[in-house]
Order: C-alpha cells, then structure tokens, then sequence
C-alpha cells in the first residue's frame, strides 16, 4: 500500500542528508530515493520509478521546508506519519510539524530532536513574518478574562477570524505549496509544550483543539431527542439555544468528571466562559415554555456532577483570578466553587 507523507521542518537539510534520513527510515538504500528541489525545477529530471519519491520546496518564517513524500508498495510497512516525523527529526537535528488529521486546518503535530511532541498552530504570516490580523494576549486572542464582558476567544462572543474564537491570520492549508512572489510565511504560533528550535512560539492549550475533542453528553443528548425529535426547531428559538447551552455545560462536567482528559489542562479563560453558559441555563429555565421541567432536571443532573468533582471555596479562586474578588460572592453558587485540582497553570 502506498504511503504519503507532508511535513514541514524548520531547517532544510541539503538533498543528501534528505535522501540518507529517508532511506533509513523506510529501509532501503539511498539509491532508491529520490529527492527533487521544486525550487529549481529539478522536478524535470527525475527517477520517477524510483520507490521513494521526496519533493521538497522554500517556506519562510518559522518554518524552512515543506517535504511532499511518497513511498511505492515495494517499500514494506512504512511507518505512520508521526513515527516518520518523531524518526526524522531525531536523524536530522531538526524539528518536523505534520498536520493533525480531522482538526481545524491550523492544527498541526510537532515532533523535536529530543523526543519531544506537542500540538501546534500553524498560521499564514504576512510579509514582515508577523500573522496577518493576529491579535495577542489571553487564549486565542481572548482578551479580559474578567468574570463580564470578556471579549475574543472562548464560547460565546467570539470575535475576530481563525478557529473557534482564534484571531489572527488563516490556516496554511495547501498556501505552503508555493507562490507566484515567494514562498509562504508559516507562523507556529503556539504550541502545547515548549520546542527549542521553536522559541517564538506562545506555550499553551491550543483552544480549538479543545473544541474539537469528542465528549460524551448523553443528558444533553437525551433532552435533545425528547424536545426537538426531529432536529427542525429554529436556531434562535428556545429550544434550540437551552441545547446548545446544556451541551455546552455537560462538556465541562465531563471533563471535571473524567479528570480533564486528553492530558488534564483547560485553560482558565474558557472554564469562565463555561460558568457563564451555566449562567444562560438559569436564564432559559425561566422562560422555556412546555420543555422547562425536562431542562430543569437536566441541569440538576449536571450540576450533581459539578458540585461533586469542585469545592466551595466562597469564590475566592474566581474572585482572585478575574480580578473581580467580592464581587464574585453576588453570582450563581457556581461561581462560588473550584475544580478540586484546576487544570490551569495558576
């Protein structure tokens, strides 16, 4: 079975090296890879029989090459793409970033010469090597943080372009396989673990990763099938919006449930605009209409589970962390709590 390969490095190895590094990693002799410079148009003039075919090409910014790879049949069990880019990187001192399979298009996987890997943004940057329209600070280019008004990133209020709330320049998608005025600027953005070969790059949970995660919501499920049957309820009705809230809601206590998986980080940002959804919950039990005691039950199912994996700290975590200290007391019970052990670095 044929085997492909894209990767991008952040340094661009001289064609020999490329070829010595490939060969030992799929087990067979130099002379059965083949190596092309798309730059230069080598492209032309090449073993196209050959059982390894590599085409490597310019990128700029944070990023040196992009590496397109094909291995024919006659090369048994090639390795996965992230066992070939952890290998690659460890026979050639450099870092190799592969794309996260069914994640938003900036979702990539970073692999170092230490063994390290983290998750990573790729972003498309201008011509200065910054990213286009990238706004800082917070997660996501989230700013404030405060228990109201927080705008940016996170659920609800999202502002700006990117992934779920990220502001900021575009994915690269397929940009970095070439230009009529240079090579693309690739930005790595942000990272989950810190890379030495790396260090522009912010150090965090990647939020739209957290988004894209599958959580099990069987009470939100099961209110979505006894109040809207057929799917067909208006997007801006009643209904509608105390689903998505409750969805919303049932995400986080699994996660406080199941101990923060996939690695037990969540950034604080996104835990606030969580309470805040809660919040939105009380607000729809209030008007909903004949769907009111089955959201009311729901809500009491998950709050258990909430009350049961937090302590009652007076708010005083909350309070200190959004800077809003007493003011915190007056909100919902919710706001009064703390996860056991927070998944935030505080």
């Amino acid at each position: 079975m044929t085997a492909f390969y894209d990767f991008l490095t952040v340094r661009r190895p001289a064609p020999p090296a490329m070829a010595a590094a490939l060969a030992g990693l799929l087990g067979v002799e130099n002379r059965y890879v083949d190596v092309a410079d798309e730059d230069t148009g080598q492209t032309d003039e090449r073993d196209w029989d050959a059982p390894v075919l590599c085409t490597h090409r310019s990128v700029a910014g944070d990023l040196a090459a992009a590496w397109d790879i094909s291995v024919s049949d006659a090369v048994r069990t090639p390795p996965t793409e992230a066992d070939a880019a952890l290998r690659l990187a460890a026979r050639l001192g450099t870092t190799v970033l592969y794309s996260a399979r069914e994640q938003p298009p900036s979702a990539y996987w970073a692999a170092g010469p230490d063994g390290t890997v983290a998750r990573a943004r790729v972003l498309e940057g201008g011509a200065d090597g910054g990213v286009d329209g990238a706004s800082g600070g917070g997660v996501d280019g989230a700013s404030g943080g405060g228990v109201d008004g927080a705008s940016g990133g996170g659920v609800d209020g999202a502002s700006g372009g990117g992934v779920d709330g990220a502001s900021g320049g575009g994915a690269p998608g397929d940009a970095y396989k070439g230009a009529d005025d240079g090579p693309p600027v690739l930005v790595v953005d942000q990272v989950e673990a810190a890379m030495e070969q790396l260090p522009a790059a912010r150090v965090g949970v990647i939020a739209e990763i957290l988004h894209q995660e599958r959580v099990e919501t069987p009470v939100a499920d099961a209110f979505a099938v006894a109040t809207d049957p057929h799917g067909d309820a208006p997007p801006a009705g009643t209904v509608n919006r105390a689903r998505e809230a409750l969805l919303l809601w049932e995400r986080l206590v699994r996660r406080i449930d199941t101990g923060w998986p996939p690695d037990g980080r969540y950034p604080f940002e996104l835990y606030v605009e969580d309470l805040r959804t809660r919040e939105r919950l009380s607000a729809l039990a209030e008007i909903a209409g004949a769907e009111r005691e089955l959201l009311v039950r729901a809500v009491a199912e998950l709050d258990e589970l909430f009350r049961r994996g937090t302590e009652d700290d007076a708010g005083a975590l909350l309070g200190s962390l959004t800077r809003s200290g007493s003011a915190v007391a007056g909100r919902g019970w919710w706001w009064h709590r703390r996860p056991a052990k927070p998944p935030w670095d505080s």
